[in-house]
């Protein structure tokens, strides 16, 4: 049955459908029974119980007083001891009636019997006889606290009439002006029973945890110069690469996916913001069940062609294979019109990397990066491979290597090489390349490969190398206009390009500014 009560109805307002009678409370329609009927609330229990005398004051010096903690935890003075421990009092064969008089000389209290009168007895019989002679001391504080009180009469107490609704009393901003205010005396009890707040080992400051232990920041593997962006349009935390090759965490976000078992269909799609400079995002997720156990990882990567770089970041680069010199005992050879380039055995490349426009003023770090790997030679590389016998009935294995479309993956077996780097002829690094790797990682190396059937070292990539360079070094170097960067390796080197590998950066002075 559908009821069709009156909109903004009136206190005590009836409404009568079915032979049924409602009656409007001010707060809702209650039925009118057998045993109810309408009137108007005449009670005086409420204006004789204590509630009716809370004002709004006493709600808030209750909640102040239970912000000022348990007392019972304080550890206020709860017992003492004798008198006589105290370290400015001397107590001596003690008698009934005695006092404490303080010596000057001994610089002690000390009990002493009294000499001057100490009791009077009234005898005045006009006095006894009187009305004065039972007032006592309470007596007349009670009478001034009462006067104090003000007179009663001109008081303008309210009574029950004047309010409509349940509630607790709440006074105004002005004399006599009340409003009935909801009763959260439960919320208040329920609080204090969740006990002192004060105990509770409640954290106040986050100065002796790690960045990682709050929620809305994952940190992988940070290194040296990494830095956080928020990104306030969405919420979620993603991996970028600047054109310096430095990491930031763009967003993160969590997003529930109503499952059916067996599902194959199309959800609704992600937005996401690319990085407003050049260089190159990654995006991951990890999709995880009803009982937070993951059940698959995946990844893809946005590459951002662009040379606009983030604020206060100045970069002055060479493309690898733009080196003024090169010596190489092995051999020396270019990847995919020079997007890499390759020295096998011991020797080095030589970049003079212009300074055009290089400015001191204001200038907070400067560093030489690049990505480098080891380069071992392998058979594919080799200008005469010598295949031998390739009987297998007898054992015979042909090289993993060979192919020209091949590359070992990253696997236990590594090829380190040790490299130096020196800056306009001083040594700044030394360092080994533990492996020269190939997979997933090297996302530029896949992604630049000519869709012609063939691969060329797909997926190889290198560790981004920086050195940091001190503004002496940056300031004579201004003087010819290049800085000389030599890189050499006693069991070869690759150097990457910002189109391969796996940090979109070619060798680089890069300039931060405050």
């Amino acid at each position: 049955m559908a009821l069709d009560f009156p909109a903004s109805p009136n206190l005590s307002d009836t409404y009568t459908y079915g032979g049924i009678t409602w009656t409007w409370d001010g707060t809702t329609w209650k039925v009118l029974g057998k045993f109810q009927s309408e009137s108007t609330e005449t009670d005086p229990i409420f204006n004789a119980s204590p509630a009716s005398d809370i004002l709004q004051q006493n709600i808030t010096n209750w909640n102040t007083a239970y912000g000022w903690g348990n007392h019972a935890t304080a550890g206020y003075l709860s017992a003492a001891t004798s008198i006589n421990a105290l370290s400015d009092v001397t107590i001596s064969t003690l008698s009934d009636g005695q006092l404490l008089r303080y010596s000057v000389a001994a610089g002690q209290w000390q009990n002493w019997t009294p000499n001057y009168l100490t009791s009077y007895t009234e005898t005045d019989p006009v006095f006894s006889a009187s009305v004065a002679a039972g007032i006592t001391s309470t007596n007349t504080s009670n009478w001034n606290t009462a006067y104090n009180w003000g007179n009663h009469a001109s008081a303008n107490y309210i009574a029950d009439s004047d309010f409509t609704s349940t509630g607790l009393m709440k006074r105004g901003a002005t004399s006599g002006s009340y409003s009935v205010i909801t009763d959260n005396s439960t919320n208040w009890n329920t609080a204090y029973s969740w006990g002192n707040h004060a105990t509770q080992g409640y954290i106040t400051g986050i100065g002796s945890f790690s960045i990682q232990a709050l929620n809305d920041v994952t940190v992988t593997s940070p290194t040296d110069g990494q830095v956080l962006k928020w990104n306030a349009a969405t919420s979620q935390w993603i991996n970028g690469t600047d054109n310096a090759g430095t990491e930031v965490i763009l967003e993160k976000r969590t997003r529930k996916i109503a499952f059916t078992p067996y599902m194959h269909e199309t959800i609704e799609p992600e937005i996401i913001n690319t990085m407003s400079n050049g260089g190159m995002m990654r995006i991951s997720w990890t999709l995880k069940d009803a009982d937070n156990k993951v059940q698959h990882h995946n990844f893809f990567s946005i590459i951002i062609p662009s040379e606009l770089n983030p604020s206060g970041l100045i970069i002055h680069s060479v493309e690898p294979a733009k080196y003024s010199n090169s010596s190489w005992s092995v051999k020396k050879w270019h990847i995919l019109d020079s997007l890499k380039v390759n020295g096998a055995g011991q020797g080095f490349f030589e970049y003079d990397i212009p300074l055009k426009g290089l400015k001191l003023a204001n200038l907070k770090k400067a560093s030489f990066i690049a990505e480098l790997s080891s380069k071992p030679l392998l058979d594919k590389d080799k200008d005469k491979v010598v295949m031998g016998d390739q009987n297998y009935m007898l054992g015979a294995r042909v090289s993993p290597h060979v192919n020209p479309n091949a590359y070992p993956m990253t696997d236990t077996q590594k090829n380190p090489s040790n490299i130096e780097i020196q800056v306009d002829g001083v040594k700044m690094l030394t360092k080994t390349l533990a492996d020269d790797p190939a997979d997933h990682r090297g996302i530029l190396s896949w992604h630049n490969q000519l869709r012609d059937k063939k691969l060329r070292e797909a997926g190889t990539y290198g560790e981004k190398i920086e050195v940091p360079i001190p503004a002496n070094m940056l300031k004579k170097a201004l003087q010819k206009g290049f800085i000389k960067i030599k890189i050499s390796a006693d069991q070869g080197v690759a150097v990457y390009g910002n189109q391969f590998g796996r940090y979109p950066i070619n060798p680089s002075i890069c300039t931060w500014y405050k």
